[in-house]
């Protein structure tokens, strides 16, 4: 007896409102020591919803969240990167997840840094 498969293809649009996945614009700063500008430092997030019916509210709150992390990291800076060392996705992921809790609700989102890296000047 043969087995049929009934495959329904979503269209773009009904997939793209099923991503849980939110793009962070690139989040650019100097980074200083010795109160001189050593390097220009460049991360790229990507926020991925744990529950995708809290998406949209989400999305809203995405300038919210950028400037709390851009906060975050800038403090961060100050202690942890070195233009002579790469940039640590881990460090930063697990950093900036207590600033996403607070503005989102415990266990919202996971974080995840697409790219990180420092340019010297």
């Amino acid at each position: 007896m043969p087995i049929t498969l009934n495959i329904q293809v979503a269209s773009a649009q009904s997939a793209e409102e099923l991503s849980t996945e939110i793009q962070i614009d690139p989040i650019q700063f100097s980074l200083y020591q010795r109160g001189r500008i050593r390097g220009q430092v460049t991360i790229q997030l990507v926020l991925e919803v744990k529950d995708p019916q809290d998406t949209e509210s989400i999305k809203e709150r995405t300038p919210q969240i950028k400037s709390d992390f851009v906060s975050a990291l800038i403090a961060l800076s100050k202690h942890y990167f070195d233009v002579n060392q790469p940039l640590q996705a881990d460090l930063i992921a697990g950093y900036l997840k207590p600033f996403a809790d607070k503005r989102l609700g415990v266990d919202k989102v996971n974080i995840f840094v697409v790219r990180a890296t420092i340019n010297p000047t």
